[in-house]
This record gives C-alpha cells, structure tokens and sequence, in this order.
C-alpha cells in the first residue's frame, strides 16, 4: 500500500473517532422523559435533545431541564414560566401530575440543565 493508502486509512480512522465523539456528546444530551407532568406535550418514553444555552437566553414557555432542588442528582423537565432574582419558575404541563415551582419554589440558576431543543417520541409511538 503506497501512501495515498495510508493518508486514506489515516483520515477514515480520524473521520469515525470524529463521529464516535460526537455521539457521545449527543448522547450524554439525551434525555428521557418520565412521568406525565409534561403531558400531553411530551409523554413518558419520549427523548428530548437537550442543549446547554444560557438561562438568560431562554424565554417564557421554553421547556428545560434543571435538577430538582429537593435530590439535585434528579434531573425533571418542566416549562419556563418566569425567571426570578432566586432563579427559575418551572411548572409542568400536567399540573395533577406534576410537582414543579408550586411545591419547592423558584429553582436556582446553578440546578439549570440546558433547554429541550428537539423530541424523539419512541418507535411505534402514536403521534397525540
């Protein structure tokens, strides 16, 4: 194999460990939903997209991910209402089902995730 074989080997090789390392950046961003307090807008077995844009970015009736303020190593997702001096008002789109800013108050800018920026609903999943 001359060197025109092993620059193209050199720059296949790059190319995949490329595309491995941004999957695993786009899966690490994955996200699934569970419970219904986003119902019917997101539904449990639902994966969101979630990017890493600022809170002060992010308007009113965006969806987020912020760590719950009571167990900061859970994750929820729930709806910008209002940004606050103490940080985000969250509240889920099922309020019976949802335990959200009403219950535990404004969460602090420091627990906030990113915003969802696209929905994956599960294969055979009927479309609401």
């Amino acid at each position: 194999m001359g060197t025109n074989g092993r620059n193209a080997w050199t720059w296949l090789s790059l190319g995949l460990g490329a595309a491995y390392l941004g999957a695993l950046a786009v899966n690490r961003s994955l996200r699934d939903v569970q419970g219904r307090s986003m119902s019917p807008a997101l539904e449990p077995g639902d994966r969101i997209l979630v990017a890493p844009v600022p809170p002060a970015r992010v308007r009113r009736g965006a969806v987020v991910v912020v760590r719950d303020p009571r167990m900061p190593d859970r994750c929820t997702v729930k709806r910008l209402r209002l940004h606050t001096e103490d940080g985000l008002v969250v509240l889920g789109d099922n309020p019976s089902a949802s335990t959200d800013s009403r219950s535990y108050g404004a969460v602090p800018y420091e627990l906030y995730v990113g915003q969802a920026v696209w929905r994956v609903r599960p294969w055979g999943a009927i479309p609401t």
